[in-house]
């Protein structure tokens, strides 16, 4: 894992000599050291967390802040950390983009702070957990920069978008009760499709879009006419 200097300088010196290379070093532990925990996190698979990425801000004589600037879900945190710090460790000239914050930051040898949230036990209930979160932060004044379009300042609305259901495995969605139906452009037909049913003869760890792209009408033989129900908690 190479996460410091050599993604801004072209031929660091590393020897222990160098006082860029001894912090260099010390940084790479550091991202050793979170991802290792994080893959030891108590996550069976079926679970997901929610969590926030801060900066912490040192202040002479008072308590350190931390200001978050991200908001993740994931059932794989130690994982998905290591995927952070892989692309932060790199310079982008996208100024919108988490990873030029992560950039800004590491870039000082300084490494952001991973804070768990929350915890959920479906796929929807975690992206849920996440839009609600990343609004809590902008509401309390901060800059969050998740890019997905339920996200930005105005636009949750309470429930996960279909579009983002799609990436779901058909294991997933029956945890999370989710509605898949027939709903065929051609011909007009219509009807529900029990994921129970589908379950039968299609594997557990198929992805919802596998299905979308192979399923066709059972009267016109037309593709993509798979339609996914939004989420909402309660529903």
């Amino acid at each position: 894992m190479k996460f410091t200097r050599q993604h801004w300088t072209t031929k660091p010196l590393r020897n222990a000599q160098n006082f860029d290379s001894v912090r260099h070093r010390e940084l790479e532990e550091k991202i050793r050291r979170i991802v290792r925990e994080f893959h030891a996190c108590p996550l069976n698979g079926t679970d997901y967390v929610t969590y926030a990425m801060k900066e912490r801000v040192r202040r002479v004589g008072k308590p350190d802040l931390e200001v978050p600037f991200y908001v993740g879900q994931t059932g794989d945190l130690g994982k998905r950390s290591l995927q952070h710090f892989k692309c932060g460790g790199q310079p982008t000239k996208d100024t919108a983009s988490v990873y030029w914050r992560m950039y800004q930051i590491m870039r000082d040898y300084r490494i952001p702070v991973f804070e768990i949230l929350e915890r959920t036990q479906t796929l929807s209930a975690s992206l849920l957990s996440e839009s609600k979160w990343v609004h809590k932060f902008i509401g309390d004044g901060f800059q969050i920069y998740n890019q997905w379009d339920e996200h930005r300042p105005g636009k949750f609305s309470g429930s996960v978008p279909a579009k983002r259901l799609w990436g779901a495995t058909l294991r997933q969605a029956l945890m999370d009760n989710l509605r898949l139906s027939v709903a065929c452009p051609k011909c007009g037909f219509q009807l529900e499709l029990p994921l129970e049913s589908i379950a039968t003869v299609a594997p557990l760890d198929i992805q919802l879009l596998e299905l979308r792209k192979t399923f066709r009408c059972p009267r016109c033989d037309e593709t993509a006419c798979l339609r996914l129900a939004s989420y909402a908690e309660g529903k």
